[in-house]
């Protein structure tokens, strides 16, 4: 009897030891994981904030240069149109374009083809009013004309008395970083204020909602135009804690940042 305690016993100091030498090791791992993942997050942070800072300042120029402020006040658009061709080409931008005071377009870099920007009426978008009101208007949504997704931002044209000429608009294309996320073989994604997903490293993730959107939501994004043809359902996920989601029944380290001041 006394032999069989004794091995009991020491089965059990056993047992002990190696469940905590597990959570120990198990601990060390999570830490080290989640310190890795917060790395990563700080790099994708800070590629996100560049792409959506390298052009910030472009529309505030456009709109102090001259022939963008002959063609507002009534001149000729031919040669702006091939001028902001030029500048879109050499910088890699999916379009810029010239509105009048009411958000019919003018001039564009995309004028004489089959999804020119040219003659459509964007007031109803919101970077549109914001500028129109003397702040850069900064949106990211669906395009209307195209029907491909951007990050629009929009600054106010003044004419020689500082009166509204119209406004100058840059449409920038983020997919590329999308493609970044899945070659890196991480599960990314960027959402707005609103908790609509714009860009994933998984595409089935696109335009989901991280929460249940309210009506006011809904219905501002509609007025918007901001997602037409999707439903915005729920993503399958559920946050637990500072550091872990479960996503797909699955849990996983989940780290998050804010890119302010892009909503």
């Amino acid at each position: 009897m006394r032999f069989n305690t004794t091995a009991a016993l020491a089965a059990f100091t056993t047992l002990c030891v190696a469940i905590g030498v597990f959570w120990l090791s198990l601990s060390f791992f999570q830490s080290e994981e989640e310190a890795k993942a917060r790395g990563r997050l700080s790099l994708y942070h800070s590629t996100v904030r560049s792409e959506l800072e390298r052009f910030s300042h472009l529309t505030y120029v456009l709109a102090r240069d001259t022939h963008v402020i002959e063609t507002a006040t009534g001149g000729a658009t031919a040669r702006l149109d091939r001028r902001l061709a030029a500048f879109a080409a050499q910088s890699g931008l999916e379009a810029i374009y010239l509105m009048r005071p009411d958000g019919t377009t003018i001039a564009a870099s995309n004028a004489g083809r089959p999804d020119s920007f040219v003659g459509q009426d964007y007031s109803f978008r919101p970077y549109f009013q914001v500028a129109r009101g003397g702040e850069q208007g900064r949106f990211y949504g669906i395009g209307a004309t195209t029907g491909l997704p951007g990050y629009f931002i929009a600054d106010a044209v003044r004419d020689a008395e500082g009166g509204l000429a119209g406004v100058i608009a840059i449409k920038l294309d983020l997919t590329d970083l999308e493609e970044a996320w899945r070659a890196a073989g991480e599960q990314v994604f960027l959402a707005n204020h609103d908790g609509i997903v714009l860009l994933s490293s998984d595409p089935a993730w696109r335009y989901r909602s991280l929460r249940d959107l309210t009506p006011d939501q809904r219905a501002r994004v509609a007025q918007d135009r901001q997602f037409p043809g999707q439903d915005l359902a729920p993503l399958d996920w559920q946050p637990r804690g500072e550091a872990r989601a479960v996503i797909g029944r699955s849990e996983r380290i989940h780290l998050s940042a804010s890119v302010a001041p892009h909503d």
